[in-house]
């Protein structure tokens, strides 16, 4: 039996923006689905890509539609799905199919009319036959027949979701409307091709039906692609996520910085952030700790150096629960 189940939606037809690479069928020509003419922006939907069917509007799904790798794509069906015999969806694990009211699946009702998600069987044209919104599918929900469960809308809509950088400064900033309940969502990030992990949690509950903006501050420290998105999880372990956003930093500039260099008696530290309980060390070429001092805290601080031999060091700087370096040479 299908069961019901809180969905937490995180967009309309009218915020499609919101989410990543978002594909809207707007003709139907041919092969309908894998007709790149017949998508806006131009091209068949790919691995994360997030997919719009128009209410009022039929795409046909004709054929294996993904031979190769399988996609993760997130479908929001408002119109009709159309099956023809032997079409078949077959997607990745943390696919997601939303079909709402007003929406559906249609069948000619063969058996080789399928999806599937993480290569379990979620709906049959010949055991599931058509089928209407509201309901859902994902890796989560059962198998076909019943590989749909019906969903009820929990009304949090993302009205933004943006970032601002400067030099090494993240700010990420998003916009909420219309939470209730004592659900938590959570902003998660992921640095180049390593896992999810949550970095920070808020309280729905602290939503009023009134705009709620929030902010993320965080400094980056080491150059690479980091990756942020909003989750919104339900008491029955789905989750809606909104788009990500992608952060391109090549080369950081330092929070940490040492003047005159070459230095001879004096040297100065700058610090981009303030510090507390910094500690200074210089190693010398040989990898050896020859000299360490507490740092005053504040933005800047003076060291005299004069006592040290000539020579090439490496100056660390340890505070903040973070660690910095740079090249130092003494003449």
């Amino acid at each position: 039996m299908k069961r019901c189940v809180l969905l937490l939606f995180v967009c309309s037809l009218l915020s499609a923006t919101v989410f990543s690479n978002v594909k809207t069928a707007f003709s139907n020509n041919n092969n309908g689905w894998s007709v790149n003419s017949n998508w806006l922006p131009s091209g068949m939907p790919a691995n994360g890509d997030t997919i719009i069917i128009p209410a009022f509007f039929t795409l046909n799904v004709k054929g294996n539609l993904y031979n190769g790798p399988k996609p993760r794509l997130i479908i929001y069906v408002y119109g009709t799905l159309d099956f023809d015999p032997s079409g078949k969806l077959d997607l990745a694990d943390q696919s997601e199919i939303y079909v709402f009211t007003g929406g559906s699946i249609r069948t000619n009702g063969t058996s080789s009319e399928q999806i599937t998600i993480n290569n379990v069987l979620k709906y049959n044209g010949q055991n599931d036959g058509n089928v209407s919104g509201p309901i859902f599918a994902s890796a989560a929900t059962g198998i076909s027949p019943g590989g749909f469960s019906v969903f009820n809308i929990l009304p949090v809509s993302v009205l933004a979701f943006s970032h601002d950088l400067s030099r090494n400064n993240l700010v990420l900033h998003w916009t909420l409307k219309q939470g209730t309940g004592n659900e938590t969502y959570y902003l998660e990030s992921k640095r180049h091709s390593g896992d999810w992990k949550v970095i920070q949690s808020n309280k729905i509950q602290d939503i009023t039906s009134e705009v709620h903006s929030h902010d993320y501050k965080e400094t980056i420290m080491t150059s690479g692609t980091y990756e942020y998105r909003l989750k919104f999880p339900d008491a029955n372990g789905y989750a809606q996520y909104s788009k990500i956003i992608k952060v391109n930093l090549n080369q950081p500039e330092s929070l940490f910085k040492v003047y005159p260099n070459p230095a001879t008696s004096v040297l100065e530290f700058n610090f981009d952030i303030p510090l507390e309980n910094g500690q200074i060390h210089f190693t010398s070429a040989s990898g050896k700790i020859v000299y360490t001092t507490p740092l005053i805290s504040g933005f800047t601080s003076k060291i005299n150096i004069s006592h040290l031999p000539k020579g090439v060091y490496t100056v660390s700087l340890s505070g903040n629960n973070e660690r910095y370096s740079e090249m130092l040479v003494i003449r």
